[in-house]
């Protein structure tokens, strides 16, 4: 597996789409960060020209970012990818092998991206904006609760474009089910409150979660977080390989 795994490491960084990626997410935070910088020293009393308010965005787009993940996996299960994992499995290549190894590769590739991201925003409040290492503090202790909310999403998406032929079609489904579970949990739960616990747990009212505890200054660690992300990537990451292992190539 480790071989194969290599193999498409070295095809996913040879892909120039993927740099691309990377300067453009660069790129917006460092443009985020200017702009504030800019308003915050021209003109009248600018209130946003703050830490906190940069670094809050990052949990307020939490679907996009899920999406810049899915980007990246679509590089390795695109259709032209799938073209020659016939050819894969003719050489002995199993298809568990395959599955797995387009998630980890693609999801270390996305991880690399949110690392730097991460060093660069960082960077971006420590040059320009007032000092406020509690802002700091707490951006980073609400990233170890947001993590888990990204990695959720990430095998839903994996596993949607790895099982249907049109990426933009499984972007859509995902999208769907991401907010459709938020919904439907609140419905039930105004059906019958045993529900609550399970609406809480879907990912937009996590992700609003860790925005409203960052924003109170009231950040605490909570395994509800990783609870909901075993429960969302075990069942996504099983029924992808289900339906990956009968498809025919």
């Amino acid at each position: 597996m480790m071989n194969y795994m290599r193999s498409e490491a070295y095809k996913l960084f040879k892909i120039r789409g993927v740099y691309i990626t990377y300067a453009i997410c660069i790129s917006l935070l460092i443009l985020a960060a200017l702009t504030l910088y800019y308003f915050g020293h021209n003109g009248e009393y600018f209130p946003y020209y703050r830490a906190d308010f940069y670094y809050n965005n990052v949990f307020g787009i939490w679907l996009f970012i899920a999406m810049i993940g899915s980007v990246i996996n679509t590089f390795l299960t695109n259709r032209e990818s799938k073209r020659v994992l016939k050819q894969s499995i003719s050489y002995g290549i199993s298809r568990t092998t395959i599955y797995f190894s387009k998630y980890f590769v693609s999801l270390i590739a996305f991880t690399i991206l949110c690392i730097i991201g991460i060093i660069v925003m960082v960077t971006c409040a420590f040059l320009l904006f007032p000092k406020d290492m509690r802002a700091t503090n707490e951006f980073l202790l609400s990233l170890i609760n947001f993590a888990p909310i990204i990695l959720g999403t990430f095998s839903l998406m994996h596993t949607l474009n790895i099982i249907l032929h049109r990426e933009s079609l499984s972007t859509i489904i995902s999208v769907f089910i991401l907010f459709g579970i938020s919904t439907l949990a609140y419905i039930l739960m105004n059906i019958n409150q045993t529900f609550e616990t399970f609406y809480k747990l879907t990912p937009k009212v996590l992700s609003e979660r860790v925005l409203s505890e960052y924003m109170n200054h009231q950040v605490e660690l909570s395994a509800d977080f990783w609870i909901s992300s075993f429960i969302i990537t075990g069942l996504s990451i099983w029924y992808g390989y289900i339906k990956f292992k009968r498809q025919d190539f």
